[in-house]
């Protein structure tokens, strides 16, 4: 142990002496040992108590050693005895990361960076750091200043494009990966960030250009590869796709059992062979990410006192779709048709205004519409909890343009994940899916993190008001010939795959002159599709491409056809309830998923159960049946018509009934204090 200096012993000594105990303790320190290297800190610090050296090295040492609020006490301590000491100010940066505290640690970084302006490095960790705090200005800002040090960082080149592409401002954004491609040529991560920017602009023949050199420069990026797999099945590409999907499953269950966030994105793995089981896990692990995002954190929200028992229960509705779309068509009379006696009706929209008859109507029939547009997430999650909702609902789930980072910060008590998304969120911070006894058998319960509060018909609203035109077209101005079966699908491309591809070309095969009638979509699905019906033997031009109208239109259109094909992993949703409501028939073949089962559920709630398949062979089976039966086929089509004015698929005030009979329900419980637990509603009532 050294002891305090002797009158003989000069400054110069000392100092010599306190550095060199500097250095056996940074050299224990690297090398684990961590005892004798804070007992040499603490003897310089015992004859020098404010050197800032001996300070910096023993918050490091905390900081080694997992003690991270001891570090930053004495970072801050050094601080005050040298404000303007730089490295101070990035290691209290890089503990404040650590532990979590994303604000302190930007602020901290940011005096780094004013210390240290001609450092390249820091600006870019800075603008890395208000990139995963959404200060996307802020972010841009610090990456150009990193860009005017040094302009050959091919990294900070598409971090850029990565803040850009979130600005929307998607030609900045492919040039700045572009400009990091070609300082890097071989830099996978920028060529698959040009992908999904591409891809997102609807440039689908480029983006799996790019794609495909992320995958080609470096094999094992599973994420790519994902991308790479789930464009090509949305531009029916399908050349290698069991050994690219083979690989995706393996690249997504290998990530799980490091406990990575899945590469696979829950809502593409709706449209491949994916169990239900390895459904949820994927959600789980977004969910677990989502959740532990910088802008998730910084403690609870301020949520004003709720009474137990309210006089109206207030719901929150939550989604970007509030305009032409298909959410938004399938609850159009929902929000008018809410008991005002019993519910308070919120809307939050964090998308944009489309001046659609569906926007206009659905603010004026929510009691409140407010526009989070301009918030980040934890603003709109304080604007929510300020607003004292009971019961909140997530209308997106993993579909685009999703905010589910709102949630993850809990503004309400009660959180329901409903309609936009057909699966699990597998977040511990989501309580409830609404769905139904079809969609969500018993035996398909525990694939799902939230409790299911079953409807007793189906989890899907329909508005029964929508129009349908009332000139129907006749089958040249659709393109169609004048005789001859029409088969139709139109689901979006992506959700076509080869087996049920297959099928349908038999099927034009076994029923002369008939046609596929499919909903147009780009140009590379189009041509893709038509190669592949020629491999099958069949014409190309007996598939027929609509392309895409005005919504009564579209609905009017489907009295050319005589029957719709549902698709296999994910069903028609929307566009089923679209053709029974225009008294088309469908046929499906439900399988294990929610997503595939959806139109069995929409099938049993119109009262023709008969067309569920039960597997791929009664399904063409059936199929061929029909096409070959016009008199039951006629029959079909007439109890459709009855029944879509008097069964429950189309009865909106009722299906409002039953919704707000689960939203009571599950606020009785949170108000017992009792955990969330399945819910039934029944025609009559509620049984938990």
């Amino acid at each position: 142990m050294m002891h305090a200096q002797s009158p003989s012993t000069t400054a110069s000594q000392q100092q010599r002496q306190l550095e060199h105990l500097l250095r056996l303790a940074a050299q224990h320190g690297q090398a684990g040992d961590l005892g004798a290297a804070l007992s040499e800190v603490e003897q310089v610090l015992a004859v020098e108590p404010d050197h800032v050296d001996g300070l910096h090295l023993l918050a490091l040492l905390h900081q080694q050693r997992g003690d991270l609020d001891g570090a930053v006490t004495v970072l801050r301590r050094a601080l005050e005895r040298a404000p303007d000491f730089a490295v101070l100010w990035e290691t209290l940066a890089l503990v404040l990361k650590e532990g979590g505290r994303a604000d302190e640690a930007l602020a901290s970084q940011h005096e780094f960076c004013r210390l240290v302006p001609e450092n390249f490095e820091a600006w870019h960790e800075l603008g890395e750091m208000c990139l995963r705090a959404e200060r996307l200005d802020a972010a841009a800002e610090a990456f150009q200043h990193a860009l005017s040090r040094r302009d050959t960082l091919a990294g900070t080149w598409m971090n850029l494009g990565n803040v850009r592409r979130r600005q929307g401002r998607g030609q900045e954004a492919f040039d700045c990966y572009r400009k990091a491609i070609s300082l890097k040529p071989d830099f996978a991560e920028a060529h698959f960030n040009l992908g999904s920017a591409l891809h997102a602009r609807g440039h689908a023949g480029e983006a799996r250009q790019a794609f495909s050199a992320a995958v080609q420069h470096r094999p094992d990026y599973t994420a790519a590869l994902v991308a790479l797999t789930c464009l090509e099945q949305e531009i029916c590409a399908w050349g290698g796709r069991d050994e690219k999907i083979a690989r995706v499953i393996a690249g997504t269950e290998q990530a799980l059992r490091d406990g990575r966030r899945s590469p696979l994105e829950p809502f593409c793995a709706l449209g491949l062979p994916v169990s239900a089981a390895l459904q949820r896990d994927i959600a789980r692990s977004v969910a677990a990410a989502i959740a532990a995002e910088p802008c998730t954190q910084g403690g609870p929200l301020h949520r004003i006192p709720t009474d137990a028992q309210p006089s109206r229960l207030r719901i929150g509705y939550v989604s970007s779709d509030f305009r032409d779309h298909a959410t938004a068509q399938l609850m159009r009379g929902l929000f008018r048709l809410h008991d005002r006696r019993r519910f308070e009706v919120f809307a939050y929209s964090f998308g944009y205004d489309d001046g659609s008859a569906y926007r206009r109507g659905i603010e004026v029939d929510c009691d409140h519409f407010i526009d989070l547009g301009g918030n980040d997430s934890r603003g709109s999650a304080e604007r929510i909890a300020a607003d004292g909702i009971h019961v909140l609902v997530d209308l997106k789930g993993y579909t685009r343009d999703i905010r589910p980072q709102i949630f993850a910060l809990r503004p309400a008590p009660v959180q329901v994940n409903w309609l936009g998304f057909p699966g699990t969120t597998g977040a511990d911070y989501m309580d409830y899916v609404v769905t139904d006894a079809v969609v969500t058998p018993p035996a398909l319960a525990a694939q799902f993190t939230e409790a299911p509060a079953y409807l007793p018909h189906s989890y899907q609203v329909n508005d029964h008001l929508q129009p349908v035109d009332a000139h129907t077209p006749s089958r040249a101005e659709c393109g169609l010939p004048e005789q001859g079966f029409v088969f139709c699908c139109f689901n979006n491309n992506y959700k076509i795959e080869p087996a049920m591809f297959g099928t349908w070309m038999r099927l034009l095969q076994a029923v002369p002159g008939s046609v596929l009638w499919l909903l147009q979509g780009s140009a590379e699905a189009e041509a893709n599709l038509r190669r592949e019906a020629g491999r099958r033997g069949v014409d190309a031009g007996r598939l027929v491409f609509a392309e895409r109208q005005p919504r009564a239109r579209h609905l009017a259109r489907h009295r050319c056809a005589d029957l719709f094909l549902d698709t296999l992993y994910c069903n028609a949703h929307t566009t089923a309830s679209d053709a029974l409501w225009a008294g088309l028939p469908l046929l499906t073949c439900p399988g294990e998923t929610f997503a595939a089962r959806v139109a069995a559920s929409l099938l049993h709630a119109v009262g023709l159960p008969e067309l569920i398949a039960d597997d791929l062979a009664a399904y063409e089976n059936q199929a061929l049946a029909l096409a070959r039966s016009p008199e039951r086929l006629g029959e079909l089509r007439n109890r459709l018509d009855r029944n879509r004015h008097a069964a429950p698929l189309f009865d909106t005030p009722r299906f409002a009934r039953h919704l707000e009979q689960a939203f009571a329900a599950m606020w009785a419980r949170w108000a017992a204090g009792e955990s969330t637990a399945p819910i039934t509603v029944a025609a009559d009532g509620v049984q938990s």
